[in-house]
């Protein structure tokens, strides 16, 4: 099964997908702005008039979704966000069962300038423990403490990723684990039987310089 992963694209739809079983997708695909009420209706139309035309025609099966920081109306006008393909499955601390494949999406990271979806270190973990144990893949937005996670903060490094998430991906060992947030970061790691993808697709000054991800979970 080929399954394909994106993320962070903040709307810029320059790149190609091949085709795949699953495409999924590690949030912040939406245009972004820092104000809630500027970006919800750009978001809507933005939507509208390219993300429901881009999905339509793009060659997988399955598209799975977790918004991200930017995700302004998944937070806060959830009931505005326009109806989709089928074939499209939107995943807020929810979960899917997709060809055989138990898949868990959530959209929360560390709190950074007071974006979308930002929790605490002590309530964060919170949502970490829905996460079911049977989970095969698991698909957020922010990445776990240690892994990808390292951005360069006044001159120095930090790690921005979450160590109950951490602890929490130690605990139930998902085969998959894709994410992006951090445009520092791009790869594939294998460790102890759990993959980590990160799939930003954009750099710090926002330009598209990546590509999607495409790994064969029987393979993994």
């Amino acid at each position: 099964m080929r399954i394909g992963c994106i993320g962070c694209c903040h709307a810029n739809l320059g790149f190609e997908i091949e085709k795949c079983d699953i495409l999924l997708m590690a949030g912040d695909i939406l245009p972004a702005f820092h104000s809630s009420i500027l970006s919800i209706q750009k978001q809507i139309n933005w939507f509208n008039s390219d993300l429901r035309y881009w999905m339509a025609i793009q060659p997988c099966k399955e598209i799975v979704l977790t918004p991200g920081n930017h995700s302004w109306i998944f937070q806060d006008a959830p009931d505005r966000v326009p109806e989709m393909n089928s074939n499209f499955h939107y995943l807020q601390d929810s979960g899917i069962e997709l060809m055989g494949l138990k898949i868990w999406g959530s959209p929360w990271t560390l709190p950074f300038m007071n974006w979308a979806f930002n929790a605490k270190k002590e309530i964060i973990k919170n949502y970490w423990e829905q996460i079911p144990d049977d989970t095969n893949i698991l698909l957020l937005h922010g990445p776990p403490f240690g892994i990808f996670d390292e951005v360069i903060y006044n001159g120095l490094p930090k790690h921005i990723g979450s160590d109950s998430l951490l602890k929490k991906i130690e605990e139930i060992k998902p085969k998959l684990v894709v994410f992006a947030h951090n445009h520092d970061q791009y790869g594939v790691l294998e460790r102890e039987g759990t993959t980590f993808i990160n799939c930003t697709l954009l750099n710090e000054d926002y330009k598209l310089t990546k590509e999607p991800i495409y790994i064969d979970y029987e393979a993994l």
